[in-house]
């Protein structure tokens, strides 16, 4: 009974973490549209409907990477190869750093491209142009970020991970908002990327703390890449057919309805995603279940399949009841107040409603797969 006490109860301190962590990731895209609608207007409120597909796909992959890395690293640690997760930390590292990079330079240069694809012009585009011009040093760094607050919290830290995870969405808010009224558009994207600097500069504070077992070491293995793609992509692929599914709906409504109707596309797609947090139950499962699975304690990862799917399912019931309920006040927090987006919105989300319960146990079902 104390083992399952223990287990439950580290496993529960994790999936906060998690949960909170998860949370973290769409809030921060939420947050800057709810801003932008309130502080610029309809117009960027539009510009942040259209970027979607862009940051959806960054989510893909950084997640790809990161879930991937803290996976192996726990299955290293579960089999008590400390050399080899330290080497898997390093390669992680390494990554991360590619992967922004990239990103950073596809969204320099491609930008205009993409949005001569979405048929996208006049104020809308310039928007854009002015909002990813900061948001892409973001984007940059968040790669980083994601590893690191993975692997503090496998390395048993969520505690500071929980702290940088709440910091980062309340810090943009006041930051957002602040320049915002200043500097518009471009004060936006500098919210963003002063608060997750700040709350990568709370993540590096583990490294001072006798606790710290996470070292580094420099490595590359083309097996371990492998298997962390495997882990990564499994767990991953919702958010790269996520955008995808985004860029084509945006792109039909342009070319039916003009603009008028992306407000509505915005707060669908900021449902849509916030249910991510349904995955947040797999990665507190993820850095327990190797340690379990290597000391083949079966009995042990039974009980935590089961405690997690009653959590997943909560999740699901949770999640739909509070939908249905607040639908004619979701939109509002995006400054939406025509009466007939209003009534769209709200009619989508009631839809969606009926589908968390499904989508928290394929959530599920897919990480006992992996």
């Amino acid at each position: 009974m104390r083992s399952r006490t223990l287990g439950t109860r580290k496993f529960d301190s994790i999936l906060l973490a998690s949960s909170i962590e998860m949370i973290v990731d769409i809030l921060i895209e939420l947050i800057d549209s709810a801003v932008t609608g309130h502080v610029i207007g309809m117009d960027g409120l539009s510009a942040m409907n259209v970027i979607a597909p862009i940051l959806g796909f960054t989510i893909f992959t950084e997640n790809m990477i990161s879930v991937g890395v803290s996976m192996l690293y726990a299955k290293r640690t579960g089999e008590y190869q400390r050399e080899a997760s330290e080497q898997v930390f390093g390669m992680g590292l390494l990554l991360s750093s590619i992967i922004g990079a990239l990103t950073f330079a596809a969204v320099t240069l491609l930008l205009p491209v993409y949005l001569d694809i979405m048929g996208v012009d006049g104020q809308v585009r310039e928007y854009v142009m002015i909002y990813m011009s900061f948001l892409r040093f973001e984007l940059l760094i968040s790669p980083i970020y994601e590893v690191l607050n993975l692997l503090i919290t496998t390395d048993g830290n969520e505690f500071l991970s929980m702290a940088s995870n709440i910091a980062q969405p309340l810090l943009n808010i006041i930051f957002s908002i602040w320049l915002g009224r200043q500097f518009g558009m471009s004060g936006i994207g500098m919210g963003t990327v002063i608060s997750t600097v700040i709350a990568l500069g709370i993540l590096m504070l583990h490294f001072l703390s006798k606790r710290s077992s996470l070292r580094p070491r420099r490595h590359f293995n083309w097996a371990d890449f492998r298997s962390m793609l495997f882990f990564g992509w499994n767990d991953s692929a919702m958010f790269f057919v996520l955008p995808a599914l985004f860029f084509i709906i945006t792109k039909l409504v342009i070319l039916r309805h003009g603009e008028n109707y992306l407000p509505v596309l915005t707060v669908m797609y900021a449902i849509i995603e916030i249910t991510s947090v349904f995955e947040s139950t797999g990665e507190a499962m993820r850095t327990i279940l190797p340690i379990y699975l290597g000391d083949h304690n079966n009995q042990a990862v039974l009980r935590l399949t089961r405690h997690s799917r009653r959590i997943n399912q909560l999740f699901g019931f949770l999640f739909s009841a509070v939908l249905l309920i607040a639908a004619d006040w979701i939109p509002l927090a995006f400054d939406i107040e025509d009466a007939q987006l209003l009534a769209l919105s709200a009619r989508g989300i009631r839809l969606f409603a009926v589908a968390c319960p499904v989508l928290s146990e394929m959530a599920l079902i897919n990480l006992f797969y992996l």
